[in-house]
């Protein structure tokens, strides 16, 4: 087994008919490790070399790219890496020719191996799209590009931005208030006549009431666009639990479907040996009931697929398929230390900064109320004309005038609004650290949940080489009479299992990834993801 890159080759083929004519070059160049070159001999006789190639090439980078490999092209790695297909006029150096032979001597034939059952398997698994996820190669809607959808026009944003227009209106208003404010008064009297009042009136000093109900309405302005950006950061987040819940089906439906046609090739293989009369009728009923639970398994897959995609298709206002969709890039930066990490998101959180002007809106507003305890100097001037009633004669008057006013309140109820303001800033006050303890306490459980994945994903890969390598052991030895059916469909269902934990595996992992950005402030709404 010679692994390249994150692919590998395995067993090593040589086939024994034709004549040589030189050596296939693969040279790899994958994006994790140093690069590879593997060397192979190449026998040509009619369609057997396209037939040969395409199997090679199954084996090292899937069967999405092993056409591309066939025409002579280069392509993409299934999981991750570039390769390159070349045809050397040299035969294989002698001092590899000898090392390849020897290494062929030591695998064991297709025959000790299983026979034709074992080789249709290999070759199932040869041309899949290989461990984990993230190897398909499919353009459509990334994450990235759900998030922008989301955030686009979604009715939560939609309604942010409306109140931002209500803030800025506030605001207006509130700028309003230092201008002088006009009055019109007109009265009738028995014996004074008709009395007609204009007058303006500007204040000079309210105790710092005009300037709290400013201060108040620009706070709560910038909290209003904070609010957009947090309702966007909120969709963001649920779209992205919709994805990795998409992501864990997908990836249990590939491997559902590759364990029930290995269930079916080995439920093929049994019935002919029941018609000779080498297995009991019992082991192709023990097959039907592992195939019918795997398809109950595959029926619950699908339907957990079919709700994320309702839910992805509801925050992103369109219908979305399966194959729209892809699973984005497999390999990951790396993440900063975690202290690093918490306090970018502290930073960036757009919650925490809409608390923080919510805190600075209510101190304003127990400053306004605050205000309402001192008196209020202003400036008037007024215009009166008087008409008697019992004659024609017009009195006129113009005069202007400083104002001392004093409202308190009714009895304490002053005293009692700022009360009531303060306790309100307080309450956001403890709001805000609440939050921050809680967005810490998210970073770090994704932070732990990717670290573990990552490691996880590795150890599973081995797992899942491992027990492939277990169940070709059992049915070899199954064969030869050393092993029962039923230990051979056990190793089988055991494969399966550590298939579909891999994928649970790889979209917590590649989920977790994006949710961190997200906390770092990373928002490809903003960065022009959006189709």
């Amino acid at each position: 087994m010679v692994d390249i890159g994150a692919a590998s080759i395995g067993p090593r083929f040589s086939p024994s008919i034709g004549m040589e004519l030189g050596s296939l070059v693969i040279r790899t160049t994958p994006k994790l490790g140093p690069s590879s070159r593997v060397t192979f001999p190449m026998h040509v006789h009619g369609i057997w070399y396209q037939v040969s190639t395409f199997l090679l090439a199954g084996c090292v980078c899937g069967a999405a790219c092993a056409q591309s490999l066939v025409s002579g092209e280069g392509g993409e790695i299934a999981r991750g890496g570039r390769f390159e297909f070349a045809l050397s006029s040299q035969p294989m150096p002698e001092s590899e020719r000898r090392a390849d032979e020897s290494e062929m001597k030591s695998q064991p034939s297709p025959k000790a191996q299983g026979g034709a059952r074992l080789q249709r398997i290999a070759l199932l698994r040869a041309t899949s799209d290989g461990l984990g996820l993230g190897g398909r190669p499919h353009p459509g809607l990334g994450p990235d590009d759900l998030m922008a959808l989301a955030t686009r026009a979604h009715p939560e944003v939609v309604a942010k931005r409306a109140e931002v227009d209500v803030a800025n209106a506030t605001l207006d208003a509130a700028r309003w208030n230092y201008f002088p404010t006009p009055s019109i008064e007109m009265r009738q009297q028995n014996k004074d006549g008709n009395i007609s009042v204009v007058a303006v009136q500007q204040p000079l000093w309210v105790g710092g009431r005009l300037d709290a109900e400013f201060d108040a309405a620009e706070a709560r302005t910038r909290s209003a666009g904070v609010a957009v950006s947090e309702a966007q950061y909120s969709l963001a987040l649920r779209v992205m639990d919709a994805w990795q819940s998409w992501l864990q089906a997908r990836g249990r439906i590939d491997a559902l479907v590759r364990g029930i046609a290995m269930l079916e090739t080995y439920g093929e293989s049994v019935r002919k040996r029941i018609q000779s009369g080498v297995s009991p009728e019992i082991d192709q009923r023990l097959v039907e009931s592992r195939i019918s639970q795997a398809n109950g398994d595959l029926t619950s897959a699908r339907a957990a697929e079919r709700s994320a995609l309702t839910q992805l298709s509801l925050m992103t206002g369109r219908t979305l398929r399966t194959d729209e969709l892809f699973y984005g890039s497999s390999v990951v930066g790396a993440m900063p230390a975690f202290e690093v990490l918490a306090e970018q998101a502290v930073v960036s959180s757009t919650t925490l900064r809409r608390l923080e002007a919510d805190i600075e809106a209510s101190r304003h507003d127990a400053a306004q109320k605050r205000a309402a305890l001192w008196p209020t100097i202003s400036i008037r001037g007024e215009y009166q004309r008087n008409v008697a009633s019992s004659s024609s004669d017009t009195a006129q008057d113009s005069r202007v005038m400083l104002v001392l006013g004093y409202t308190p309140g009714a009895g304490l109820s002053a005293r009692a609004g700022i009360s009531a303001a303060e306790a309100q800033a307080n309450s956001l006050q403890a709001s805000l650290e609440a939050a921050r303890r809680n967005l810490v306490a998210k970073v770090a459980a994704d932070y732990e949940d990717h670290l573990s994945s990552v490691a996880r994903k590795y150890d599973l890969q081995a797992t899942i080489r491992s027990a492939y390598e277990v169940l070709v052991s059992y049915d070899r030895l199954f064969v030869a009479g050393k092993r029962s059916w039923l230990d051979v469909l056990n190793a089988a269902r055991e494969l399966m299992q550590h298939e579909s934990s891999l994928a649970d595996v790889e979209a917590l992992r590649l989920a977790s990834h994006h949710r961190l950005r997200l906390y770092r402030g990373e928002f490809p709404w903003q960065n022009g993801a959006a189709l």
